[in-house]
């Protein structure tokens, strides 16, 4: 907080402040316009405009439970109550009680026992008492009530003419103080940019626009450039950092990479923070890892990529570089005793490379390969007499795939390429097919991606052969639309295409022969005729699409783009000053890392997500598998019943 001191002859600016102070307190009520994106209830004049567990009450449709009593209609029940699925439901308050704000959905805190709407102040935080009265600390963050600015409760100290400026309530910078800016609602010390505007929708997100200028929040810190900190540092958000210096050469900022910054000529990269996307972002004995710049040394081994460099080795320049000192190893004496597919080696716990064999034991992998998880993985980077460029660096019966040698059989069809052979390639002028272990089997028939084996994935209610990508993931909402999860990898399905729902995976319908991400609600049909215009049928319940993107500035506030989807998001509590700052799929907003917003504490169903099950009081993530019910005792043992269908835990997918 920044106390201004005023000088007696400074009457008018005084006059200013407290004219400001007093139009504050004749307006107590004052509503301040809600972000876009936040939680609001829905406007409606029956009780049908409302979806899943919900009924209309004053014109807002409102959590609601159901009751004992049987209905036909509305009018068949007390007032206030809504008929659904032929019983009275009431308003379930129970929804929004709360002892502490982690008792709350993301993008709400507690206050007075209450889940109430709020907004991020962008203040940094450790606990609720750094934040101001009625705020909490939630993900790093202060939040205040999204229905009115942090300033309702103010109060103008004014002792020897000092005013607490920073407590003002504003809706733009005029009504604060001279170089303050308005963000959310109050005024904070600014800043002017090197950008020109002509309103604050053509600035960033929380800048404003004062005079044709995007202006910022001042941020206070140790250093305001480079030569503020010692030789080897940089200013990075106003703190000095250790950073490594490049081959690059620069006169300005603009010579150099996002990730990095101009001090006496050279291009430099931060050491420690995730600020690097290749190994030419990190300096000449460093490589990137994990986006991460870290130390390495020289081999004395040619390569061209890191495939023909040893375990904990990149190819950088030519030559095979190792990491020195890694801080990340962990000590073990058997691969059981290492995470996902990692190995032990040395008694270190190395990431493992999957292949595309099946196993049930170490016998059916290589020599330098062990079987984990029903798939054989070999150290990353590791020789092998399997790696290839070209097919005709195979054997005379194998093709050479993703860089690796595999078992095929010849076809009668000819061929001049790859393309025009859709199960292999092309060698020697004929199709060539890949043999599959599971070839001249019939595809067995499943409901998840467990109940099949090796490398198997279910895709279209059947067990196909899926090629894994580096991208982790807990269940098929976090990758792509064109890949699945399983055993904690993306999967890469063999065709994406889709004619009906049952083609895409469990949270996706079939639109324009493209699946796409879409959330169910409780409405029953047997067609999409039967849902609400736009919505779709699947599984004999109604799905919503979810809004498309390709970056996150497509999104409303407070949600991100995660796999073409806008997604609801929260703080994860890591600073940032850009992107390259975050984790993949997570978004950097308010100098914070945000990620796809999860609900964890419940009491019921409706507390969770629209995938998750309430179990223990936890929001568990489940799949839908169709089955009709109106009670968990009507599905398999261990599934749930959710919107009038069985679910299935997601993880064991």
């Amino acid at each position: 907080m920044i106390i201004f001191t005023v000088h007696p002859r400074s009457a008018l600016l005084l006059l200013h402040l407290l004219l400001i102070a007093q139009v504050h307190f004749g307006q107590q009520q004052q509503q301040f316009t809600r972000p876009k994106g936040s939680r609001h209830p829905r406007y409606c004049t029956r009780h049908a405009d409302c979806v899943g567990q919900e009924i209309c009450s004053n014109r807002a449709c409102v959590d609601a439970r159901p009751t004992s009593k049987r209905c036909a209609n509305d009018q068949a029940c007390p007032t206030g109550q809504g008929c659904i699925m032929e019983r009275c439901w009431e308003e379930d308050k129970t929804s929004y009680t709360c002892k502490t704000t982690a008792n709350c959905p993301p993008q709400t805190i507690c206050r007075n026992n209450l889940c109430i709407d709020a907004q991020p102040t962008f203040i940094l935080c450790k606990a609720d008492s750094m934040c101001e009265n009625n705020q909490a600390c939630r993900n790093g963050l202060c939040w205040q009530a999204a229905s009115t600015s942090s300033g309702t409760d103010l109060h103008a100290h004014v002792f020897c003419y000092t005013i607490i400026a920073s407590e003002f309530v504003c809706k733009t910078y005029n009504d604060c103080p001279k170089k303050w800016i308005c963000l959310l609602g109050v005024c904070k010390e600014g800043e002017p940019t090197d950008k020109r505007c002509v309103s604050s929708e053509t600035c960033k997100e929380m800048h404003e626009c004062v005079d044709g200028i995007c202006w910022k929040q001042l941020r206070s810190g140790r250093c305001k450039q480079h030569s503020d900190c010692s030789t080897s540092m940089v200013c990075h958000k106003d703190v000095c950092h250790d950073a490594v210096r490049t081959n690059q050469q620069c006169d300005q900022q603009i010579n150099c990479k996002p990730t990095q910054y101009c001090k006496n000529n050279s291009c430099w990269t931060l050491i420690g923070t995730s600020s690097c996307n290749g190994h030419s972002d990190c300096g000449q004995n460093n490589l990137c890892i994990n986006r991460n710049c870290v130390q390495a040394e020289l081999t004395g081994k040619k390569c061209i990529g890191d495939k023909e460099c040893g375990v904990k080795q990149a190819c950088k320049d030519g030559q095979c570089w190792k990491i020195v000192n890694d801080p990340n190893s962990k000590f073990c004496n058997s691969h059981e005793e290492c995470d996902r597919f990692e190995i032990c080696m040395k008694n270190q716990c190395v990431e493992g490379e999957v292949t595309n064999k099946a196993c049930l034991s170490k016998a059916e992998c290589s020599n330098d390969e062990i079987c984990k998880q029903g798939i054989c993985v070999k150290p990353r980077g590791s020789s092998s007499t399997n790696l290839c460029k070209v097919h005709d660096d195979c054997d005379d019966s194998m093709l050479c795939m993703n860089n690796e040698c595999l078992d095929a059989v010849i076809t009668e069809k000819d061929c001049s390429q790859d393309s025009e052979c859709p199960d292999g390639g092309c060698r020697d002028t004929i199709c060539w097919k890949l043999v599959d272990f599971n070839a001249g089997k019939p595809q067995s028939s499943c409901r998840k991606h467990n109940d099949c084996s090796g490398q198997l994935i279910c895709h279209k209610g059947t067990c196909q052969s899926g090629k894994p990508s580096d991208d982790e993931c807990n269940s098929d909402l976090d990758c792509p639309r064109t890949h699945r999860c399983k055993l904690g990898l993306c999967w890469e399905i063999p065709d994406s295409n889709c004619e009906l729902h049952s083609d895409c995976d469990h949270y996706s319908i079939c639109k324009k022969s493209q699946c796409r991400l879409a959330q169910p609600y409780e409405k029953k049909c047997l067609n999409d005729d039967h849902c609400e215009l736009g919505d779709y049928c699947k599984f004999e319940i109604c799905w919503n699409v979810m809004s498309e993107c390709r970056v996150h500035e497509d999104c409303d506030e407070q949600y991100l783009c995660h796999n073409g989807a806008c997604r609801q998001a929260e703080p994860n509590g890591e600073e940032c000053f850009n992107e390259n700052d975050c984790k993949t799929n997570e978004m950097c907003y308010g100098e914070l890392c945000w990620k796809v917003a999860t609900l964890n504490i419940c009491k019921t169903d409706a507390d969770c997500d629209a995938y998750s099950v309430c179990q223990r009081n936890a929001c568990i993530l489940h799949q839908p598998v169709g089955n009709p019910c109106t009670s968990d005792s009507q599905c398999p043992k261990g599934d749930s019943c959710k919107y009038g269908i069985c679910w299935t835990n997601a993880g064991g997918a």
